[in-house]
């Protein structure tokens, strides 16, 4: 895949994918990196790189095998009205189809495709929805949802205007969609919500170094249900072990469905923790920054690290 993610169009780069259709392991990244740095490789014409395939069905096959996943009578009866902002990219298209097939009453914003994302910035966070928010501040809509680019992440706005941090969010799905007995697998820059609802729910809950694929790959091994960062990256482990946009907006309207409250009286439900993150300037080489800190905690936590 050819993406920048959540990132400005500058730093678009390659995301590789496994054969099982989850984002390859660092051992397997690394050896790719490997062969490009030492040049290890053949240079191949484009027309001999590969095999190329139009498939007509790919939309209907994804949004069909999302709603399967749901309560889709719920939903439907529901009505909900939702705005949603897209930000010009991958889910452009197919998140308001699926809102439409589950018959929400639905506003877009910035809901066509445009590679240099001129609409807003491509990283789904408060200062770049301010337009999503002012229209939830209207009062008019049940909930407000926001994709970055590549849409493997989903952020939402209550239905006062108010942003939901992606630990809350995930929480939240967890609380509702986990059983007695099952898994939900996140990274250690998680907020301990998590852990809280897992005790809740008598499930089992593995925490990993950050990063997606290892999330992922850790579910796959464990055979988890839910895992998810607090970005706003949910992986359904039902539906496929990457994270997927419109799978988590589903799951969320599934619950507002079901449950039949607005989504600011379910909030009310998590615990509430609170995380600052600040970016700053790197003085130090990892390795000093790492033993400065476990001299600090007296070795009695695990760091991890990683540029």
């Amino acid at each position: 895949m050819i993406t920048a993610s959540h990132n400005p169009p500058q730093y678009n780069g390659i995301k590789a994918i496994d054969m099982d259709g989850t984002e390859i392991d660092e051992k397997k990244e690394y050896e790719i990196e490997k062969l490009i740095m030492n040049k290890k490789f053949k240079n191949v014409s484009w027309e001999n790189a590969g095999r190329f395939y139009y498939d007509d069905t790919a939309v209907d096959l994804y949004i069909n095998g999302i709603i399967s996943l749901i309560n889709f009578k719920k939903i439907s009866e529901r009505k909900l009205n939702v705005a949603i902002d897209t930000g010009n990219g991958a889910s452009y298209y197919t998140s308001p189809l699926l809102l439409s097939r589950l018959n929400c009453h639905i506003v877009t914003l910035n809901s066509n495709p445009d590679g240099k994302f001129t609409g807003r910035n491509s990283e789904p966070k408060p200062e770049n929805l301010q337009d999503l928010i002012n229209i939830m501040k209207t009062g008019k809509f049940d909930i407000g949802i926001a994709h970055d680019g590549d849409a493997d992440r989903c952020v939402f706005i209550d239905e006062n205007g108010n942003f939901i941090d992606g630990n809350e969010s995930l929480a939240l799905i967890a609380k509702y969609t986990l059983r007695a007995g099952e898994t939900l697998v996140t990274p250690t820059s998680s907020s301990d919500a998590l852990k809280d609802v897992c005790q809740q729910k008598n499930a089992k809950i593995i925490v990993t170094r950050v990063g997606a694929p290892i999330v992922a790959r850790t579910m796959i091994e464990n055979n988890a249900v839910i895992g998810g960062e607090e970005n706003g990256g949910v992986i359904y482990g039902k539906h496929q072990f990457c994270r997927d946009g419109a799978m988590t907006m589903s799951l969320m309207l599934n619950l507002l469905a079901c449950e039949n409250k607005k989504i600011s009286e379910l909030l009310k439900e998590i615990p509430k923790y609170y995380m600052v993150k600040k970016s700053v300037p790197r003085k130090y080489d990892w390795d000093v920054i790492k033993n400065k800190l476990l001299d600090a905690l007296g070795n009695k936590k695990q760091i991890y690290l990683t540029e």
